[in-house]
């Protein structure tokens, strides 16, 4: 992406005005919508919207890859101190979010204006990381690109990329990373769109990172490499393509004489074959599970099937399927004759991709340090 080197429009047109504390209502209007007490704001440009929410925040990051902008906010926050504003807790980077999603880190609020358009190619793994640290985002637009993409006119170098400036396109992909909206603007407005979400409670028992202590613990306290489940400490995300034998290696036996076998007669009969008589079934039955409830797990094991037969196997944004790269943690020993990636679910679909034929699929890895 080519990086402007111009100051933004707003910020030539209200220079001065700006640097005495009068801020245009461009910046002020966004202000209510900010919630969370860190923040972190990619495209900051002249640092005008960052310094204003250090006001009353607790931490801002600003994050500009245009020098020149950079080096304006760093301006702008001297003058601002100057005249006793509350500025110290905003810290601006001269970097591209892609190389330093570390920043993310102890994030309440991640918020874009004008920006995520330009994300293009990055922006599963951008939002993949956005999603699993950030309660909120704030999403802003650009009202004259939307409408002309919605014209069939591309705007600049993003093409359609453009799409991501209106607020369908930033609707889209706050629901497609498990937000919920909580405040949209249209373009139609005659203001630049902008788009609001929260990420709904969960339960401790559905986060990646609890679900993979709760899985990886007994093994690491068997080997004496932990006392407690607290000393695994999670330090990053990402997505990462595995091979479907890579990821089966754990428990690889049981899931092939009771899951696989079963995907492979249901491949073969459609649901025309005595499931009942079948080790899936009976590991059911033998853990006294309710016969009616396990009907209810086979008709959506054939449903899961026909679902990623029809659709492939696709990265789940609220139940990826976890992993966890012991190499560095576990002996070199264990990583031969064992495993590597230690998964804590998904083994459904890992048996319907098997009895598929699909040999890479998705899956979100958990980078691990031991404490």
């Amino acid at each position: 992406m080519t990086v402007k080197n111009k100051p933004s429009l707003a910020f030539r047109k209200n220079h001065d005005e700006i640097y005495q504390g009068k801020i245009p209502s461009k910046y002020t209007r966004l202000v209510p919508y900010i919630k969370g007490n860190t923040i972190l704001e990619v495209g900051a440009a002249e640092g005008v919207l960052s310094l204003l929410l250090a006001q009353t925040k607790g931490r801002v990051i600003g994050i500009e890859r245009n020098e020149e902008r950079y080096l304006e906010a760093l301006r702008l926050q001297k003058a601002w101190k100057l005249q006793g504003k509350k500025v110290d807790n905003c810290q601006f980077f001269n970097v591209d979010i892609i190389n330093n999603l570390n920043l993310l880190q102890d994030i309440d609020t991640f918020v874009a204006i004008r920006t995520m358009y330009y994300f293009k190619e990055n922006m599963d793994k951008i939002f993949t990381n956005i999603a699993k640290r950030c309660k909120f985002i704030v999403l802003g637009g650009n009202k004259n690109r939307a409408i002309e993409y919605a014209k069939g006119n591309y705007i600049g170098n993003v093409a359609e990329n453009n799409y991501y400036a209106s607020s369908a396109g930033m609707t889209e992909i706050a629901i497609q990373y498990g937000y919920v909206l909580d405040h949209v603007i249209s373009e139609t407005s005659g203001e630049d769109p902008l788009v609001v979400g929260k990420k709904p409670i969960q339960k401790a028992s559905t986060l990646p990172e609890y679900r993979l202590k709760d899985s990886l613990a007994p093994y690491l306290k068997k080997l004496n490499l932990i006392s407690k489940e607290s000393e695994i400490e999670v330090i990053h995300y990402k997505t990462i393509e595995l091979t479907v034998d890579e990821v089966l290696r754990k428990s690889r036996n049981v899931i092939e004489e009771c899951h696989i076998v079963f995907m492979g007669l249901y491949k073969q009969y459609g649901r025309n074959f005595d499931y009942k008589n079948t080790v899936y079934w009976k590991r059911f039955v033998d853990n006294g599970i309710d016969k009616k409830k396990i009907e209810e797990k086979i008709n959506g094991f054939f449903d899961l099937y026909d679902s990623i037969r029809k659709d492939g196997f696709l990265m789940h944004k609220k139940n990826p399927v976890i992993v966890a790269d012991l190499k560095g943690i576990m002996s070199d020993d264990f990583i031969e004759k064992k495993w590597r990636y230690h998964r804590c679910n998904g083994t459904h679909r890992l048996a319907i991709a098997k009895v598929l034929g699909i040999e890479k699929i998705p899956v979100l890895e958990l980078i691990i340090q031991l404490n």
